[in-house]
């Protein structure tokens, strides 16, 4: 059948002669790639870093550049743990490339996104054809989930293109048959693992189960399979590319590292120990609904189609040289994916961003497949679809117009790319359902897919904007003009990492008041320098700082809500450093334990390591 997704030889030869290369695939492939671009690096450096999982990498990757040292991370002048190397390293070029600044830190978020989506159209054309794979590339483009994470400086981003890069790769090894791509196989997945650690390999596990219990495939197709898999020399190749950084990393920090590593930020995460948020069961499923929509509407007809695939295949003798079926298979990777973070204890919304490209695909070859057999039950779920996007997008533009004339106090273009988006959704999705009425669908399709990435490439932006203008500016501001190298900078009752970014400097985060110590309550166990105290402070809670009498403030500069204060009569005693508290616990207290101050992941106390002599006594 023309639509078919199944990877047998004969199918990919029909599919190449209705798809030849041509002039007109070019232009399909030169408008993904121009699409790609502008949902990807649209305004990217025109709003400041975001506290979150952004936060970490920008500061570290600067401290890092300051002091020289590309091997071991670092956060706060303290080693940091939580991730390999690969993110930094990948920031650290574009800084070097760009001079440290907002836009470099999103660089390679950007530029890797927009090479996953053009990977994913020439994989998606590659086993289906230009329609499949121009729908699939869309899809991915402008899901809003994807969309976020791919515009700031996110270890999520690097992830997904690595994972995404290996998942694909596998379907153009054993679905389209070349050879030559288990080299870029196992080095994605060499650079996955630098980027998140073993992890990353555990996402392909439960996916290829899922596939293998639903396909039950003969001794012989299993044993050609692992045959063009390569594993003996993919196994070398990927120890050459991933083992050295954390054979180098151990060595460097006596084993600390690793220990760090494999306990705290593997073992005991997945058990749900380093972040203490509140299980939801539908956190995922509203998260994947909001992430990929609209097509969040066609996941569960997706995966009856096929289920009904597999049991038809179920039903007749495979061949011994039938190698995977690329629907099934992908839609088995994504919804493994999905559940092996459904089942952890520890539920963050980016873990699920790398179902998103297999997701993709596997929908884009069904959509294919039931309008090109004219499948009566798949046509009823594309009318729902088109229905739903026609009735979404008037309700959602006149919200966001509506939205962007009272919101005040921002940058202008903020509003005007959310009015721009309102119009382009409502006009989009309501020309897609005429195209559809008139028996268009292909064309419907692709309307409705080209309005959600151009809307998307618009909104995303401006929302994050809207959210940094209105939350994390005015701190920013109040770090700018901390030039005095004899100040040691503090901030009270908060956590936000993206202030060692503005500082440049140590930063104790502290939420004690108690922590300020007089001379005369206590003796120092680390005593006062000389040296001036400067605290940010939310100005609801500033009045706190002065708990005891001989403590004083005095207001060095004020912006929003945040003030920058001198703290005069008292000291400060700062949280321990992450290198000793790591140190002193046991790999159990690491995996199983529940500490006090919360997670182990966060750098409340600035360090000593590869401090500019300039800042010492800071502790």
């Amino acid at each position: 059948m023309p639509g078919s997704a199944t990877c047998n030889v004969e199918t990919n030869n029909a599919g190449a002669e209705l798809q030849p290369q041509n002039s007109r695939d070019w232009l399909i492939a030169l408008s993904v790639f121009l699409l790609a671009l502008a949902a990807f690096f649209t305004q990217l450096g025109s709003f400041g870093v975001l506290d979150g999982s952004e936060s970490y990498y920008p500061a570290s990757v600067r401290e890092m550049l300051e002091c020289g040292d590309y091997l071991i991370p670092q956060l706060n002048y303290q080693t940091y743990f939580s991730k390999p190397i690969m993110t930094f390293w990948l920031i650290a070029a574009a800084y070097h490339l760009f001079g440290i600044s907002e836009f470099a830190g999103r660089f390679f978020s950007a530029l890797l996104s927009v090479a996953l989506v053009m990977l994913c159209f020439h994989v998606t054309k590659g086993i289906g054809n230009t329609r499949a794979a121009f729908l699939a590339s869309l899809i991915l483009a402008g899901s809003p989930l994807y969309l976020e994470y791919a515009r700031v400086s996110s270890v999520d981003a690097f992830l997904t293109f690595f994972s995404g890069c290996a998942f694909l790769s596998l379907l153009m090894l054993l679905c389209a048959r070349r050879p030559i791509w288990w080299i870029p196989l196992y080095s994605s997945l060499a650079a996955a693992v630098l980027t998140k650690g073993p992890a990353a390999l555990a996402l392909f596990v439960p996916g290829v189960l899922l596939y293998l219990l639903l396909t039950r495939p003969s001794k012989q197709a299993l044993g050609n399979t692992v045959q063009v898999l390569r594993p003996l020399a993919g196994l070398a190749l990927f120890s050459l590319l991933a083992l050295p950084w954390f054979v180098a990393a151990a060595i460097a920090t006596n084993g600390l590292t690793l220990k760090v590593f494999l306990f705290y930020e593997n073992l005991a995460r997945l058990l749900g120990h380093t972040t203490y948020r509140v299980y939801y069961w539908w956190r995922y499923p509203v998260v994947l609904f909001l992430g990929m929509i609209p097509w969040s509407i066609l996941i569960l007809p997706v995966v009856g189609s096929v289920w009904n695939k597999l049991k038809e295949l179920r039903k007749s003798p495979q061949p011994a040289t039938s190698l995977i079926d690329a629907r099934s298979f992908s839609l088995c990777l994504s919804l493994g994916i999905c559940a092996l973070f459904f089942l952890s204890r520890t539920q963050m919304e980016p873990y699920i961003l790398p179902a998103l490209a297999p997701l993709a695909v596997a929908t884009a070859l069904t959509v294919e497949e039931w309008i090109s057999d004219g499948d009566s039950r798949g046509l009823i779920w594309l009318r729902i679809l088109s229905i739903f996007c026609a009735v979404l997008g008037p309700l959602g533009a006149l919200m966001g117009i509506v939205w962007a004339f009272n919101a005040h106090g921002v940058s202008a273009w903020i509003n005007q790319a959310i009015i721009l988006a309102s119009v382009i959704l409502a006009g989009g999705w309501i020309a897609q359902l005429l195209l559809f009425r008139s028996a268009r669908r292909w064309q419907s399709m692709l309307v409705a897919a080209l309005t959600s990435t151009v809307m998307a490439s618009l909104a995303v932006p401006a929302a994050l904007a809207y959210w940094y203008e209105t939350s994390h500016k005015d701190l920013h501001e109040l770090c700018r003009t901390i030039e005095r190298p004899d100040v040691t900078l503090a901030l009270f009752m908060a956590y936000r990492p993206s202030v060692m970014f503005y500082a440049k400097r140590p930063v104790h985060c502290f939420f004690q008041p108690e922590q300020l110590k007089p001379p005369s309550v206590e003796t120092a166990p680390y005593p006062p320098t000389g040296r001036r105290l400067w605290v940010l402070s939310d100005k609801a809670v500033a009045d706190k700082l002065c708990w005891h009498p001989d403590i004083s403030k005095r207001l060095i500069a004020g912006q929003g809500k945040w003030a920058l204060y001198e703290i005069e009569g008292a000291w400060l005693k700062p949280y321990d450093t992450m290198e000793h508290t790591f140190s002193i616990l046991s790999p159990a207290e690491l995996s199983f334990g529940r500490h006090p101050f919360g997670t182990l992941a966060d750098y409340f106390s600035g360090g000593q390591r590869n401090l500019p002599a300039k800042f010492e006594g800071n502790r």
